[in-house]
């Protein structure tokens, strides 16, 4: 009778265990559903996240084998696009790629988006992590990042520096620098990376923080030099330039392209979007590509992992706003 009644027990408990897996493999099976997944792409065609967006598309689509669709929605830095993901059904079939001013800055600054930037996303992946680049022109008696603080640091005036405007991640860079070293520097906007290169190349401002692009193409025709970058990682096209963390500061927020999704998404449809992506993100054969497109080598990070890097920079951009006062005004 005992063994009759526990050998009944261990059938039961079998029978749950495999309903659980059962379960657990329709949640996966249910995904994609027999319709088109949509990665929404902030920018433009032919930016960086657009080359996300597109590189992405085409590698998933014969994973999940259902069209994987790239729908632009460029401007207002990001708010438009992520509005437009934070607003979509949360079944996997809406994605965004998100970026440090979009996600983080923007909102930070501007309390009026139309979304909670903390609340109405799910972290899928990063990406891409990088940062932008602190370039002097060829007559600033400095080379290295220590240097440079020491001759900021005699200047009886605040030094200026250059920025791709108000907000962005160049402008919270240089007043990040400012909190961790104590220098003095005064912002000057411009209203894109280019007009601020040909200032700096023309000398009307001695330093400024721009992408990396502008900074390599500048660097080889020695019409800049590079003081440091911002990122975590040197970047392939400035293998000679250190990062700031390198030389000393402990720079630690940069700038990052990633995969987002809506609030809510189910956590089986989270991790088989995630290791898919992952899978893309460290084949060999796309390494090359990714970084002629994107400027940097593929960071993949486990969903839970993006989400800390989010909540982290989240909290120290904030610190770095509230103590040097910024607003878009």
């Amino acid at each position: 009778m005992t063994s009759t009644l526990l050998n009944r027990r261990q059938t039961l408990a079998m029978l749950a265990a495999l309903g659980g897996a059962g379960a657990s493999l329709a949640d996966n099976a249910a995904f994609p559903l027999n319709k088109p997944i949509r990665i929404i792409a902030p920018s433009a065609g032919g930016g960086p996240t657009d080359a996300v967006a597109r590189i992405l598309a085409e590698r998933l689509a014969p994973v999940f084998k259902v069209p994987v669709i790239v729908d632009n929605k460029p401007g207002a830095v990001g708010a438009i696009a992520l509005d437009a993901a934070a607003k979509s059904p949360p079944d996997g079939h809406t994605l965004v790629v998100g970026f440090v001013s979009a996600n983080i800055i923007h909102p930070l600054l501007n309390p009026k988006v139309p979304f909670d930037a903390r609340k109405d996303f799910t972290p899928i992946t990063q990406v891409m992590s990088g940062g932008v680049n602190l370039m002097a022109h060829p007559s600033l008696p400095a080379n290295t990042l220590q240097e440079f603080i020491a001759y900021a640091k005699k200047q009886p005036q605040p030094m200026s520096y250059g920025s791709f405007g108000s907000g962005s991640t160049a402008h919270l860079a240089g007043e990040y620098l400012q909190t961790l070293t104590g220098i003095k520097m005064a912002h000057v906007p411009y209203k894109s990376a280019t007009a601020l290169v040909n200032d700096l190349v023309g000398g009307h401002v001695m330093v400024g923080f721009t992408d990396t692009t502008n900074a390599a193409a500048q660097i080889r025709t020695g019409r800049l030099k590079g003081i440091a970058q911002t990122g975590t990682v040197r970047a392939p096209s400035l293998k000679d330039v250190p990062t700031m963390q390198e030389q000393g500061v402990p720079f630690t927020a940069g700038a990052w392209n990633g995969i987002f999704g809506p609030a809510h998404m189910p956590p089986a449809v989270i991790e088989r979007l995630n290791r898919e992506i992952v899978q893309i993100l460290k084949a060999p054969d796309l390494q090359d590509r990714w970084i002629t497109a994107i400027g940097y080598p593929p960071v993949p990070t486990s969903s839970a992992e993006f989400a800390q890097i989010v909540k982290s920079d989240f909290d120290t951009w904030q610190k770095v706003i509230t103590a040097s006062k910024i607003t878009l005004d």
